[in-house]
């Protein structure tokens, strides 16, 4: 098994990154900071003597959104796992889903009767993911999905 470390990263507006600059000062070199995924954006990949670090979001949605996305099937990997998959079931949206065009967004969603509702507020909101059953994913070119339309919903 390959070893891999995780931060949590300490970004916020006009606030250097902690874990970029922690990084940096131990000789680190960075692969990239910033992604196209909402929540989750300023996530960081860098390696240390051979070993992968992973700069984590912040805000507590983004952290563990990424964490389901991209963090637990890198830890699958790093052990020579199967591939992580996650549970899904089909649900009918009662509401538009809206995003970014330019990014993947993973819209925080809650479950009642094969229906889902967004319970998404801001990625610095913890209760976003509280309350919800899991998540829809709107891929990158994909603006909206309308109510009416049956999703494929991923389970927390």
């Amino acid at each position: 098994m390959r070893s891999a470390t995780i931060k949590q990263n300490m970004t916020n507006a006009g606030v250097p990154n902690v874990t970029q600059v922690w990084c940096h000062e131990i000789g680190g070199a960075r692969m990239f900071h910033g992604i196209a995924i909402k929540p989750g954006k300023p996530t960081m990949l860098a390696r240390i003597e051979g070993r992968p670090v992973i700069g984590m979001p912040g805000n507590p949605t983004s952290c563990l959104s990424n964490g389901y996305l991209l963090l637990a099937p890198a830890a699958a990997a790093l052990a020579g796992r199967a591939p992580f998959r996650h549970s899904t079931v089909r649900a009918r949206l009662i509401e538009d889903l809206r995003g970014p065009v330019d990014k993947m967004q993973a819209c925080m969603v809650g479950l009642v009767g094969g229906e889902a509702a967004s319970v998404f507020k801001e990625s610095g909101t913890i209760t976003s993911m509280s309350r919800a059953d899991g998540f829809v994913t709107l891929p990158v070119g994909v603006e909206r999905l309308e109510a009416g339309q049956e999703v494929e919903v991923t389970l927390l």
